[in-house]
This record gives C-alpha cells, sequence and structure tokens, in this order.
C-alpha cells in the first residue's frame, strides 16, 4: 500500500510505545493484495 500523509510530532505511539511517530493518512495513492503482510513498522 502507497499512501500520502503528514508525520506527527516524535513521541511514542502504538504497541508499548514501539512507534516513534504517528502518520496520518491523507489519501491512499496504491492498494494490492498480497499473500504476505511483509513488515509493520
Amino acid at each position: 500500500m502507497r499512501v500520502r500523509g503528514t508525520l506527527g510530532p516524535v513521541g511514542d505511539f502504538g504497541h508499548k510505545g514501539i512507534c516513534s511517530r504517528e502518520l496520518t493518512i491523507s489519501e491512499v495513492l496504491e492498494a494490492t493484495e498480497t499473500t504476505s503482510p511483509g513488515p509493520t513498522w
């Protein structure tokens, strides 16, 4: 999936704060079906 969005301020987001930023998605550019989920971060 490819998206366009805005990065939020540095902080602790996600499960146990493992993500350093939050993304606010404004537009989905492309989405394709896959059999493998791939990396999640």
